[in-house]
């Protein structure tokens, strides 16, 4: 390396418990089966509206927009999830004193004159 400064400019985190991690990764677990049993229900009444008079449509219509509402929302906390913790290890790289690194970013190098 050069003896000049370097930046890494990516993300990184500390770990000091590794138990906060692995309950990021089960509540990610969570929600993703979460989401997929939502989108089941969407699907079942989806063909149950196709058989049904139009009152019946129309209660139907309603709960069906909740559960999309609560896909939305689901979704949304996986994404922040995602965003806060590592948790894919085929995108981070492990180093000294519980410091996690993404593998993604940029390294720049500032010349001293």
């Amino acid at each position: 390396l050069p003896a000049e400064r370097i930046y890494f400019l990516s993300s990184c985190w500390l770990f000091e418990d590794e138990r906060v991690l692995e309950r990021a990764r089960q509540r990610k677990e969570t929600l993703e089966t979460t989401i997929e049993e939502v989108a089941l229900e969407l699907e079942d009444m989806d063909r149950a509206m196709s058989k049904q008079g139009i009152f019946q449509k129309a209660l139907t219509f309603r709960e069906s927009m909740q559960l999309v509402e609560r896909k939305g929302k689901l979704r949304s906390e996986l994404f922040d999830l995602e965003q806060k913790f590592p948790l894919d290890d085929s995108k981070i790289i492990r180093g000294p004193k519980n410091i996690v690194f993404a593998k993604e970013g940029f390294v720049a190098v500032k010349r001293f004159r």
